[in-house]
Order: structure tokens, then sequence, then C-alpha cells
């Protein structure tokens, strides 16, 4: 029984390790998007970016947005590990997690900000502070 056990559990490497891939491609077709190249570049001309690891505006300061991206990449890797290390048992954690990210946990600034104009095109500045205030209004950004 012991080395059915133990070839289950080497199995199971190669899910989690191939799901670990998947959720970094996820993250960098995201980051990599249109759609967030448009976003940051209209946020920065009012000194803001979206930070994705908090899923909120935050003021931009020198590599702010480079910072978030290797803490997004740090998290991905320890989860990665995690679920490496854990086999079978990871992997679903992981399939969870990575869904639950994916689905459930847009927050509704983000929703909201995707949907916007700020992610489809270069927007002037006086269109930038109306959406802004546009999403102030509607208790989106404090």
């Amino acid at each position: 029984m012991a080395p059915e056990l133990a070839v289950s559990y080497v199995i199971g490497w190669i899910p989690s390790l191939t799901l670990t891939g998947v959720h970094f491609h996820l993250h960098r077709k995201k980051l990599n998007s249109s759609a967030t190249t448009h976003l940051q570049k209209n946020l920065r001309q009012a000194g803001l970016y979206w930070n994705e690891t908090d899923s909120r505006i935050q003021e931009y300061k020198e590599y702010s947005a480079e910072k978030d991206r290797a803490a997004s990449r740090r998290s991905i890797t320890l989860m990665g590990t995690f679920s490496f290390f854990f086999s079978w048992i990871g992997f679903f954690f992981h399939l969870l997690i990575l869904l639950s990210i994916q689905v459930l946990a847009v927050s509704r600034l983000e929703k909201a900000l995707y949907a916007s104009e700020l992610a489809a095109r270069d927007v002037s500045p006086t269109e930038l502070q109306s959406i802004l205030q546009d999403l102030r209004e509607r208790d989106l950004i404090k």
C-alpha cells in the first residue's frame, strides 16, 4: 500500500505544477492586457495606480506598480509551492483559490474601472477627473 501512496503523491505534483503555471499565465495575461495598460496609464496622469494585490487605487510612488507585480508573483509562487508539497490536496486548494480569485473576489471597484473608459482608451485629464469623481460619488473610491 505504501508504494501506491508514494506514486499517487508524486503524480499529484504534475497537476499542482500545471495549475501554478496556469495561475502565472492568467495573471500575466491580465497585467499585460490592453485594458490594464490603459488603466494604469490613465491613472498615472493623476498620480495614481491600480494596486492589483490590494484591489484598490493608490497614490503612485516610484516603482509602486513594479513592487505590486513582484508581490503578486511572490504570492503565486508561495501558493504554488504549498500546492506542490501537499500534492493532490494542495492542487485542490490552489484550484479553489484560483477560481475564487478569478470569479468571486473581483471587487465592485475593479469591475467599474475595467468597464469604464479608463480601461478602453487614453482619456484626457478632465475626463479622468470626471470618471474618478463619478466613482467617488458611487462610494467606490474613498
